[in-house]
């Protein structure tokens, strides 16, 4: 690995980031800047390359599969923009695997691969990242954070810390990330992104994917209220013709379709 140093494509210091680093390939996982990940790493090359980054910086780039059905993935089964990552926390399980918790520090572009065994390194390069507020960024902020707080009653179980994170924040990318690391977005969307240089579109992608999550929310909501509404009808009528069926049998009678009169 080499220790040069470089700054974002945009001319500012995001992290001091080696140029070359190994990269770890993760099924269904897009890791934002800021954003505080806990994984869980089986494969043997994926071990290696955790302890031997453990070891030295506790740098790494993680970047998200196309096909989480491929076990050894390669150049062309990886998006080429990814997330340079520090190792916060290892430990070791009694079955060899790992657990880690990782910080997103900055979107990393991959050059050029370097290694493929026993696992991936590449030369990358930082993307910085547009921060500055304008009216139509302003506007976007106040709308996600409107419609992220309205989504919260769908979410009762998520950390104070991470509501607190939002609702605090003038920073358009943080607040752009850590709501994202929250939603249970595909793939596609969350690298769609990440992969987006502008925070203006960044944001846009963002309240869209808000607005579909919650109207998703209000409708399972609504249907789960009229199933409950429609099983105590069910079961009113059950219970009906049960009080019926009991009070028939007493009197020593039955009472069939064809013996109800109409009024």
């Amino acid at each position: 690995m080499n220790d040069e140093y470089h700054k974002s494509e945009t001319g500012t210091a995001v992290q001091e980031i080696p140029e070359f680093l190994p990269i770890l390939p993760l099924k269904d996982v897009v890791i934002y800047p800021t954003v505080v990940v806990p994984l869980a790493i089986g494969r043997e090359n994926s071990i290696q390359l955790i302890e031997e980054a453990a070891k030295r910086s506790g740098l790494l780039g993680i970047v998200a599969q196309r096909d989480s059905g491929t076990t050894g993935p390669d150049c062309d089964n990886i998006y080429s923009r990814g997330t340079a990552v520090r190792i916060r926390h290892l430990l070791r399980q009694p079955d060899g695997t790992l657990r880690i918790i990782v910080q997103g520090l900055a979107r990393i572009q991959i050059r050029e691969l370097t290694q493929t065994k026993p696992y991936l390194a590449a030369r990358i390069s930082v993307l910085g990242e547009e921060a500055q507020h304008s009216l139509l960024v302003d506007a976007l902020m106040t709308n996600a954070v409107v419609l992220f707080q309205t989504l919260m009653i769908f979410y009762s179980d998520l950390p104070e810390k991470q509501v607190s994170a939002v609702l605090t924040t003038d920073d358009p990318a943080k607040l752009v990330y850590t709501i994202a690391g929250i939603l249970q977005s595909d793939l596609e969307s969350r690298q769609r992104l990440l992969d987006s240089d502008s925070i203006g579109h960044k944001l846009k992608i963002l309240t869209a994917e808000l607005a579909n999550e919650l109207q998703l929310r209000e409708l399972g909501k609504r249907f789960a209220a009229q199933n409950e509404q429609a099983m105590d009808t069910v079961d009113r009528e059950v219970w009906f013709q049960e009080q019926i069926g009991a009070a028939v049998t007493e009197v020593g009678g039955s009472a069939g379709d064809d013996e109800w009169q109409s009024g």
